[in-house]
């Protein structure tokens, strides 16, 4: 497998040489260095990311009742994604919001005849 530019720097007319591979449970990735910026990487994504389908479906079903555990099985993910997921949310919402402050009324003369 022969790599155009470098994933790090951006460096299209890198050079990049072969650095070996790395190992994981999915298999062998081979390994390249770019010499530009002297980083090593693989070419491959490195984690499986879940889709925002099914992290949104999971916590509607959350929202709807479902037990965490329910709610994993049918978007098809593990079960501490969903809690990370609740916990991020919870997070979100329980951050103070900031406002605009608001503009001091001034009054208004009446005209009287």
């Amino acid at each position: 497998m022969n790599m155009t530019g470098c994933l790090k720097c951006g460096d299209e007319k890198a050079v990049l040489q072969k650095s070996g591979f790395k190992k994981t449970k999915a298999g062998s990735f081979q390994r390249f260095l770019c010499t530009s910026c002297g980083k090593h990487f693989t070419g491959q994504e490195r984690h499986r990311r879940h889709t925002a389908a099914e992290q949104q479906r999971a916590l509607m079903e959350h929202e709807e009742g479902l037990s965490m555990r329910a709610a994993a099985r049918l978007a098809g993910v593990h079960l501490r994604s969903v809690q990370r997921w609740i916990e991020k949310k919870q997070q979100i919402l329980s951050r103070p919001t900031t406002t605009m402050p608001t503009p001091k009324k001034r009054a208004i003369p009446l005209k009287t005849p």
